[in-house]
């Protein structure tokens, strides 16, 4: 088995874990916000320190990329940055 392989299952496998715990446990989150979660941060600051990685590492594997300019690497990337 590939470590590509071993790394969906170890996935699929953590998935099912938290879908049962879920049922058990509140998540810290929304109307179940509570102080033993540990601090809250401002929502934007979360926002932003959340979405800022993919957003860069996204425009590095472009910058980065082979086929930086041609039209399909160019579109995707484009769109991805607008969203």
């Amino acid at each position: 088995m590939s470590k590509y392989n071993i790394f969906l299952w170890t996935m699929v496998g953590i998935a099912i874990l938290v879908f049962f715990a879920l049922y058990f446990i509140k998540a810290g989150y929304g109307k179940f916000n509570s102080k033993k979660w540990g601090p809250s941060i401002n929502n934007k600051l979360a926002w932003v320190l959340m979405e800022a990685p993919i957003c860069l590492l996204f425009i590095a594997f472009w910058l980065f990329s082979d086929k930086t300019f041609e039209i399909t690497p160019l579109f995707f990337f484009i769109m991805f940055e607008i969203h």
